[in-house]
């Protein structure tokens, strides 16, 4: 997973466009910031709403670990190997 983030840890999911990474603040200030109670629940939702952001690539942060989308693409073809579901095509 994502640098070894914690799934007993709060993380915030934000979309940026394709290209942007996150400065300073983002994660707060992000109207469309969505609060999750875990990496794992964070990437399902990114998983899940993928469709809905056109454009946009998921980031998550995870106490002071920022995941970019590579990584949440690896964790979640991992969560989907575990669950043997469809792979994650953003």
């Amino acid at each position: 997973m994502c640098a070894q983030a914690s799934d007993v840890t709060a993380a915030i999911l934000i979309w940026l466009p394709d290209g942007s990474r996150p400065r300073s603040g983002d994660f707060r200030r992000n109207p469309s910031a969505e609060v999750a109670s875990s990496f794992s629940e964070a990437v399902e939702r990114a998983m899940a709403s993928a469709h809905r952001h056109p454009g946009q690539l998921p980031w998550i942060k995870v106490g002071s670990k920022v995941c970019d989308p590579a990584q949440i693409k690896a964790s979640c073809q991992t969560l989907n190997d575990v669950a043997g579901r469809s792979p994650y095509t953003a």
